[in-house]
């Protein structure tokens, strides 16, 4: 039996990335598994050349590519429609892979027979700092196994999340989700994956640490913290519509609402409820969930007030 061989598209994008962005095209470059591209996008730096002379530097190892400034998602859908490869790995510049990164994800594919591409596989990883440090590493409690996509949505109503350069993601299920949103900032990785859950892709995880994530002061996430709950509410507010048929995603999005106190999303399921469209839904909620049920209601109830 032949052994699956695919093509991955390694695609960095950066903006401003004089400090890291070599550290990552280099880690990009030491992949053990050679059947690779690497796709590096500028999304309209402002650092009087020093990204672009970096990337140039690489010559014909890296593809290069330039674009007007449109933000992470932009840059990362232009990335991906120059892409050629079967699979999807995502860099980011200030970010580094372990060599075996893309091989073991490979090896997953081949052993556990994922070549149909209705898996996603990510591995584990370590945050460091500034200068590259260990901080902590994070793995996965039910370690080698397949997260189912309802159970992986549950995941991200809790808000566990993960780090999005630890996947591999099959094109055929980029085609299907579509573009990054340009509408969220902050939080477009994370709407991204749940709406990979929401088409009922699995995700095969790994104990393997291969992926570094540094956290540094001038990353978006750490200077507009402030600006993550608005954008978190806005996307709820649209995902609640979304679910409404299906009572246990409604279930899980409220306790999440109530968990970092997204009001207006517990309101919005609770008026939802109180419609003839949601008949069905109740019934369900009271055999499935009696006790919490009544619970649910009492203090939706109080959010009224």
């Amino acid at each position: 039996m032949n052994t699956y061989n695919p093509l991955v598209s390694i695609i960095i994008p950066v903006y401003n990335g004089g400090n890291y962005m070599r550290e990552a095209i280099d880690s990009a470059l030491s992949q053990t598994y050679k059947n690779i591209e690497i796709i590096v996008v500028n999304d309209g730096s402002t650092d009087d050349g020093e990204t672009e002379s970096i990337a140039l530097s690489y010559g014909d190892k890296i593809k290069y590519y330039k674009k007007e400034n449109g933000g992470c998602a932009s840059a990362l859908n232009y990335g991906i429609s120059k892409m050629q490869g079967e699979w999807f790995s995502w860099l980011s510049h200030d970010d580094v892979y372990l060599p075996e990164k893309i091989q073991s994800a490979i090896d997953c594919i081949n052993e556990k027979c994922f070549t149909d591409e209705k898996t996603i596989i990510i591995c584990s990883g370590c945050v460091i700092d500034a200068e590259g440090k260990e901080i902590t590493s994070f793995s996965f409690p039910e370690k080698d196994g397949v997260v189912t996509s309802n159970q992986m949505f549950d995941r991200f109503m809790m808000g566990r999340g993960i780090n999005g350069c630890a996947l591999l993601i099959p094109k055929s299920a980029l085609d299907k989700a579509g573009k990054f949103s340009t509408t969220y900032v902050y939080i477009l990785d994370w709407i991204y994956w749940i709406e990979l859950s929401l088409l009922g892709y699995n995700f095969y995880e790994y104990s393997d640490v291969l992926v570094k994530n540094r956290r540094h002061s001038e990353q978006v996430s750490v200077k507009k913290q402030e600006l993550l709950k608005e954008e978190t509410e806005k996307f709820i507010l649209e995902l609640i519509d979304r679910v409404l048929k299906d009572s246990n995603k409604l279930y899980t999005i409220w306790l999440y609402c109530t968990q970092i106190r997204l009001t207006d999303g517990c309101k919005k399921i609770s008026n939802m409820i109180s419609l003839p469209i949601s008949v069905r839904i109740k019934k369900i909620y009271r055999r499935a969930y009696s006790f919490t049920y009544h619970l649910l209601r009492k203090l939706l109830r109080l959010i009224k007030k």
